[in-house]
């Protein structure tokens, strides 16, 4: 999972939890469907493609975790490019949090994730927590038309953060 809580000389942003959006009601619980992942085949052949396919997956790991480490790295100096003119925004009317959009692209291809950053957005900011509640919920729980991807391999996340003050 990519890391997005961070911070810059002023601010720090973090993902937005679930307490800090007032609950949904949900529907019930789907199947399971874990019958879909047993490996068919004999034993023999079952342990040489497991041997394989873990050194594999331990090369893959390691690019996506450089590859999700390059969005933690594109907050960071997104966060730390736009500090002041985000903590004049906030002085200008007395607030100490905001809510940001993060947007990135998602590839998956050749059974290996790319991770490529699109946009950050300053979104709004508030006195306090409590005073975000509406727009938290109406970001997460209402209606969205996000971009229309490229192509079926790429898929467009947005995640929502909550930044607030560090110091004045």
């Amino acid at each position: 999972m990519v890391d997005f809580s961070v911070s810059s000389a002023r601010l720090s942003v973090r993902p937005l939890v679930p307490a800090d959006v007032p609950p949904i009601a949900r529907m019930g619980r789907a199947p399971n469907l874990d019958y879909f992942a047993y490996a068919p085949g004999p034993r023999e052949a079952g342990g040489r493609a497991a041997t394989v396919g873990a050194a594999a997956a331990l090369f893959r790991q390691g690019s996506e975790l450089l590859n999700e480490y390059s969005l933690t790295y594109a907050l960071r100096t997104w966060l730390k490019n736009n500090d002041q003119p985000i903590s004049r925004a906030m002085d200008a009317k007395g607030h100490t949090v905001f809510v940001m959009q993060v947007t990135y692209s998602l590839a998956q291809g050749a059974d290996t994730r790319a991770f490529m950053w699109r946009s950050a957005y300053f979104l709004e900011s508030a006195r306090s927590r409590a005073e975000l509640e509406p727009t938290l919920a109406r970001l997460v729980q209402g209606p969205w038309i996000g971009p229309t991807p490229p192509n079926r391999s790429i898929s467009y996340v947005t995640v929502y953060l909550l930044g607030e003050r560090i110091s004045h």
